[in-house]
């Protein structure tokens, strides 16, 4: 397993990148290049590979947004889609491997919503997963807490998307801090999307660095190894506390420790 982190974390990617390589993290999260709603790359792409190339850091995913693929806004969906479809082309350009995603986050009932279609959600799959196929990339969806989704909270919940979307372009993206939220054994939930799972964000519950937290991080990490997982643990939403530095190191140093420990056991 890689340790990766957001790779605009410290700021800008071009000040962020060379704090992140000396810390010691293998590769990066990066937010995309187009977004309609949400945070995006403030570098050039080509400036984004030139740092990767001189800190020997690979891009492993990239949150390409979708909040509004399922929008009754006909104008908010078409263009999340249409970006949705550049990132996946940008991240081919990048060597990028996963597009994480959450289709429809916030659309719910307790922000005011109405709750976001399953099936409409496993049909724009179906027509992203065919362009990821394209592109050498896979989507991972990723199960959000009640508070943020309604149809998707559990790893169990995101197996259900995966298997009738019917693609192995269209994948699974864990995240723990959710996973304490609405996963009774977080374990048994790995073990059960063992075949699916293809990228993990990493933190302790309340988002604070691993090991800070109370969540039994040493079971997450040696259940993943069980199953053979051999993606990334993303730092991405990992809270600056105290500061974005000290963080940052904790994350690193306590999940190489998890690691180490695991191949040695």
């Amino acid at each position: 397993m890689k340790i990766v982190t957001l790779a605009s974390y410290f700021g800008p990617e071009d000040v962020s990148i060379p704090k992140i390589a000396k810390i010691g993290y293998e590769g990066l999260e990066v937010y995309p290049k187009y977004s309609e709603n949400g945070a995006k790359l403030k570098i050039t792409t080509e400036r984004l590979v030139d740092l990767c190339k001189q800190y020997n850091l690979t891009i492993e995913a990239s949150p390409v947004g979708g909040v509004h693929l399922v929008s009754d806004d006909e104008t908010k969906r078409k263009t999340a889609l249409k970006n949705f479809k550049l990132n996946l082309q940008w991240l081919n350009e990048v060597d990028g491997k996963i597009a994480q995603c959450v289709p429809g986050w916030g659309y719910t009932r307790f922000r005011g919503f109405k709750d976001a279609p399953r099936s409409d959600v496993v049909a724009v799959l179906k027509e992203l997963g065919k362009e990821a196929q394209d592109y050498g990339v896979v989507i991972g969806i990723e199960p959000c807490n009640r508070f943020e989704m309604s149809y998707m909270n559990r790893l169990h919940d995101a197996l259900m998307v995966v298997k009738e979307v019917g693609l192995e372009s269209v994948k699974i993206a864990g995240d723990t801090y959710h996973m304490h939220i609405e996963e009774p054994d977080p374990v048994k939930a790995i073990y059960e999307a063992k075949d699916h799972l293809v990228y993990m964000h990493f933190s302790d519950n309340a988002r604070l660095p691993p090991g800070l937290g109370s969540m039994n991080l040493k079971a997450v990490v040696k259940a993943l190894a069980d199953v053979g997982y051999d993606g990334a643990l993303s730092h991405f939403e990992v809270s600056p506390r105290p500061d974005a530095e000290t963080a940052a190191k904790i994350s690193y140093v306590y999940t190489r420790a998890l690691l180490d420990i695991t191949r040695l056991r």
